[in-house]
């Protein structure tokens, strides 16, 4: 719902290991994230998830689901924020996270999990193995509330007069429409005696709906699988938010950001009366835009259809790789992603993760993930081809280049 994601939007929190190991600034964590409802009202709140985080430190990402009468959605934000670690009376080591969000005024939110350093995992990556210190658990709560001050209410009026002299007639009209928050109503008159006057407001009415509060247990779990798969492809932040988000895709889930595709309609209706006899008529015509495929790789920012996606420098033997977004920002479906490999080292690339369509417009987004690995020293290209129904954009053409080392 709205009120979630307002609040979700501004979250704030970054989170980072204890590295035994001297730099590991590409390298990543990763936990899964568990709500249980306390107490509250008006907001059903997210129902788990998961944290992905540098390992040093720093901005870390959550991409949270929910189930909104059996309605999956997951959510998705670049967050900033605050995570710390101390020592109890005792000299136990302890890792805390902080975030907030809302605007601090009519709606906040707070998150507070801390947990005791109990363990350690041991990390390959293509540049080397690290042993990082972490703590597997940590539990707190999560707190939200907004007030009836984020509901807004708009009115409007129009009013007309034609000349006429030959029908006589009145129609009058009332339509209701049902919100999460609001209910509005309008009503219009029309009256020929010689002339026309037309009419209509809106009102909106609150109902139980408006301002919420929940307080929920929050537990965080160190994901070993996870953190151990990204840092073995060498992916940032954003590339193993981005395949979380793809996964749970995959698993039923849709972009709770996401809507449907745009349209717009219109309707007509008259009548007359006479003598003679009564004549009515009604039409209406809906409009959609097609939709608009972008590309745009994690650190590398958006890439043309037609241009080029550097890997970077990669060692021979190992393996390096880019998580491609793509996004649609037309008003219909994007539908029939596949991808394909080609080209002078086309072996050296491989899609480990394809698109998921359809990917809904005008925000939808889904993810392609693709593995170099270089079989020799230099310069590696190679072609990828993106079959979509974009009218104009179809097959998306990027050229793939890295270099052995």
């Amino acid at each position: 719902m709205n009120q979630r994601r307002t609040l979700f939007v501004t979250i704030a929190v970054a989170l980072m290991g204890l590295l035994a190991a001297p730099s590991a600034r590409s390298q990543v964590v990763v936990y899964s994230v568990d709500f249980k409802h306390v107490d509250g009202f008006n907001l059903d709140f997210f129902e788990g998830g998961y944290f992905v985080a540098p390992a040093l430190g720093g901005t870390g990402k959550f991409v949270l689901t929910a189930n909104d009468n059996g309605v999956k959605t997951v959510t998705g934000s670049a967050s900033t924020g605050n995570f710390f670690h101390g020592t109890d009376e005792h000299g136990t080591r302890m890792s805390v996270v902080s975030a907030s969000g809302g605007d601090g005024t009519t709606s906040n939110a707070s998150y507070v999990a801390f947990g005791e350093v109990t363990g350690s995992v041991e990390l390959v990556t293509t540049d080397a193995t690290y042993k990082i210190k972490v703590a597997k658990k940590l539990k707190g709560h999560a707190i939200a509330a907004s007030s009836e001050a984020n509901t807004t209410s708009s009115s409007s009026s129009s009013s007309g007069t034609t000349d006429s002299s030959s029908s006589t007639g009145t129609s009058t009209g009332t339509t209701t429409t049902t919100t999460d928050t609001s209910t509005s109503t309008s009503t219009g008159t029309t009256t020929d005696t010689g002339s026309s006057t037309t009419s209509s407001t809106t009102t909106t009415k609150t109902n139980a709906t408006i301002g919420f509060a929940n307080v929920s247990s929050m537990s965080m779990t160190f994901d070993e699988g996870h953190t151990k798969t990204y840092n073995k492809l060498n992916q940032t932040i954003d590339e193993a938010a981005a395949s979380i988000l793809l996964e749970l895709q995959q698993h039923g889930y849709t972009e709770s950001s996401s809507s449907s595709s745009s349209s717009s309609s219109s309707s007509s209706s008259g009548s007359s009366s006479s003598s003679s006899g009564t004549s009515s008529s009604t039409g209406s015509t809906t409009t959609s835009a097609a939709p608009e495929i972008g590309v745009s790789g994690a650190g590398i920012g958006d890439v043309a259809d037609g241009g080029v996606a550097d890997f970077g420098s990669v060692t021979v033997g190992g393996t390096g790789g880019l998580t491609f977004i793509i996004s649609n920002t037309g008003g219909a479906n994007l539908t029939g992603l596949t991808s394909t490999i080609d080209g002078t080292n086309a072996s050296d690339f491989t899609v480990t993760t394809q698109p998921v369509s359809p990917v809904v417009g005008p925000t939808g987004t889904t993810s392609l993930v693709i593995q170099f690995a270089p079989s020799a020293a230099g310069t590696r290209t190679a072609a990828i081809h993106i079959v979509n129904n974009d009218a104009n954009e179809n097959p998306y053409d990027i050229t793939l280049a890295g270099t052995g080392t």
